[in-house]
């Protein structure tokens, strides 16, 4: 009775771990995703095994295994192997997730077995019986909007139009990283080509929308012979800016994106006394990263808060504030450096700057790390009452306008005026719900209803997920806040390092576009 109990309390403590791990496991490429959690397998076996259940530790743990994947969207096959002896043996092996059922992907795991990237040429003006989603922005819920609709495509004659300014995806999670350590730069841009398998299906055009009319979206240069691409629904995924280098948006081309990583490479390193203004994820990634790589230089980071990452819980604040301590970076939390009227020069010289409560500080590099401004403009004149005071779009529960003048205009990501966390989780969880959406209107249009009368209780509603972050402070260590069964836990580097990579594991992000990094595509 005592032996069965504690199963089930380590059958238990086997399964959250294995749930934390599939989380984590989002951030490595779907491909490999299930090999590595089953990598786990024999390490927990032997964990389980030396608190003296030895004989029940193989059946807790592929018992947990089973119901984590099955919950995750797995389904586990039997898998025949040789057991050395000429015999075969199953092995539990992974078919692939629910959510790629659909999906044509031959090898290098680019859809129709192609190997590299392909001209996509089906004309998104002229002559066609097709009616376009439009998405203004091929950012992180362009993206997901876009991994979505590969695997069950919108019903004919709907596809999806992405309309993005940069000839490349931003993988800006690295870009605190590749701003300070040169050599991974070309991993951090990826090829839009094969974003869609079939242009009937979806296609990304790279130019910029210079206005938002009620049935089109003009454009800075010719598709097709034409400036202008009409839509049945758009989709505001427009983002925010950042500063440099946290963001790179006025980089439009990937050897620009380059260049500009390269220059911030050559200041960081010139400099004795880098000064970071702004303490939220990016400025500390930032700081660790420079501190790792140059521990000889004064690096100071100044936070107008009293403490790091104030949405979340404060163990995350304490490791990284721990971590920073521990690289001998100069922590000022609770104050303001203000910025010169002549701005902060970047000629190498230092100069002394004296923050708000008084505090003299030494500098030959500011490193602006501060708040975001949102993308939203392109509403202004269509319909000024769906931006709010700060610029950001309001929007209904469902993600459509807050204006009901415009049923089918839909904003995610960024740029909304939302309570959840600005982050990539967030971005996901909305281009989910504005897919669903979209098909839910779609269906009701075939019934012979207007879009404007389906009420917005009859659409789902989106909720915000619980704050979740994964920080890389360097090349040894990591934190990550998750969410398990609606409580928060935060980890520390024992959990995370595993998956470290020089990259920051920017292979998922040409997963997400759908071209595999490797050799032959990394310079496209």
């Amino acid at each position: 009775m005592i032996k069965s109990g504690i199963s089930k309390l380590l059958t238990t403590l086997v399964s959250f771990y294995l749930s934390v791990m599939l989380h984590l496991l989002k951030l490595v490429p779907q491909s490999s995703r299930f090999a590595s959690l089953l990598d786990l397998i024999p390490a927990l076996i032997d964990q389980v095994s030396n608190h003296g259940y030895k004989s029940v530790g193989k059946l807790i743990v592929e018992d947990a295994v089973d119901t984590v994947a099955l919950k995750a969207g797995y389904q586990l096959v039997p898998v025949k192997q040789h057991d050395g002896n000429g015999k075969n043996v199953e092995e539990k092996g992974a078919a692939s997730p629910s959510f790629d059922e659909g999906v044509d992907v031959g090898d290098g795991g680019i859809p129709g077995g192609e190997s590299v990237p392909r001209k996509q040429t089906l004309l998104v003006n002229g002559k066609n019986d097709f009616k376009n989603v439009v998405v203004i922005g091929g950012s992180i819920v362009g993206q997901a909007l876009a991994m979505q609709i590969r695997a069950n495509p919108l019903p004919h004659p709907y596809r999806v139009i992405i309309i993005e300014k940069h000839s490349h995806a931003h993988y800006m999670f690295a870009f605190p990283r590749a701003a300070t350590i040169p050599g991974i730069e070309s991993a951090l841009f990826a090829p839009y080509t094969n974003t869609f398998p079939s242009p009937s299906i979806g296609t990304v055009i790279n130019a910029f929308v210079t206005k938002i009319t009620k049935t089109h979206v003009e454009l800075d240069r010719e598709i097709d012979g034409s400036k202008s691409v009409e839509f049945d629904y758009l989709v505001m995924a427009t983002g925010a800016n950042h500063p440099e280098p946290g963001n790179l948006n006025l980089c439009d081309t990937k050897s620009d994106a380059i260049k500009t990583l390269k220059h911030y490479q050559s200041i960081i390193a010139s400099s004795s006394h880098p000064l970071i203004i702004g303490g939220g994820a990016v400025g500390i990634e930032l700081a660790a990263e420079i501190k790792e790589h140059y521990p000889h230089k004064n690096v100071t980071i100044v936070h107008s808060r009293e403490r790091y990452l104030g949405s979340y819980k404060i163990g995350m604040h304490d490791k990284c504030f721990k971590l920073l301590q521990k690289l001998g970076v100069v922590q000022i939390l609770g104050d303001r450096v203000e910025a010169p009227k002549c701005g902060f020069v970047r000629d190498g010289v230092k100069r002394s700057y004296v923050s708000k409560n008084g505090r003299k500080i030494e500098s030959d590099l500011v490193l602006l790390c501060t708040g975001m401004t949102p993308n939203s403009h392109l509403l202004t004149p269509l319909s000024p009452t769906s931006l709010s005071s700060s610029k950001y779009i309001r929007v209904r529960p469902t993600l459509q306008l807050h204006d009901t003048q415009f049923p089918n205009i839909f904003a995610g990501g960024d740029v909304i005026d939302a309570p959840d966390i600005k982050t990539g989780s967030s971005a996901f969880n909305h281009a989910g719900v504005i897919v669903r959406n979209i098909r839910k209107l779609i269906d009701e249009e075939k019934k012979g209803r207007n879009v404007g009368d389906v009420m917005e209780g009859e659409l789902e509603s989106w909720k915000a997920i619980l704050p979740q972050i994964f920080l890389f402070l360097g090349a040894h260590h990591g934190f990550a806040q998750l969410a398990f069964k609606n409580y928060l836990y935060t980890a520390g580097s024992w959990l995370v390092r595993r998956y470290f990579s020089e990259n920051v594991l920017a292979a998922r992000m040409w997963d997400w576009v759908g071209t595999p990094l490797n050799k032959k595509t990394i310079n496209l």
